[in-house]
């Protein structure tokens, strides 16, 4: 197995995520800001409902970076032998929970993330009163 999983590759993952939310929760020039800068930013949010995506954010960079570390364990092993290595079958069962833990975590986020934007959206749009729909007869 050809592993080319760089420390590059995780950082711009990171990115991606933090610029989405600092963008949605209206951090100040988030798009100029290191990832470090962006997480202690997040982190420090005082909004309803932020700390829900706070956590799940820190859920999936952990699965991530099991992920990752996997990958670079094998890769280090890789470089040592100056051979491609090959996963033996309990290397290949872990590596697939891995990922799936990975894809579960970051669609856990995602959905939270998309749950919250379509709430701010209709508060925006429509208000939090609700009582005049409601109380209107078809």
């Amino acid at each position: 197995m050809k592993i080319f999983i760089s420390e590059i590759d995780r950082q711009n993952a990171r990115s991606v995520a933090l610029k989405n939310i600092a963008r949605f929760f209206g951090i100040e020039d988030w798009e100029f800001k290191t990832n470090e800068e962006l997480k202690a930013d997040i982190d420090a949010l005082d909004i309803p409902n932020a700390l829900t995506i706070i956590q799940l954010l820190q859920n999936y960079f952990h699965a991530y970076d099991e992920w990752f570390n996997f990958y670079q364990d094998k890769k280090a092993i890789e470089q040592q032998q100056e051979e491609e290595y090959i996963l033996n079958a309990a290397e290949q069962l872990e590596l697939q929970g891995l990922i799936e833990n990975r894809e579960r975590t970051l669609g856990e986020l995602q959905s939270e993330f998309d749950r919250f934007q379509l709430q701010k959206f209709n508060q925006d749009q429509f208000g939090t009163d609700i009582n005049g729909i409601l109380n209107e007869e078809a």
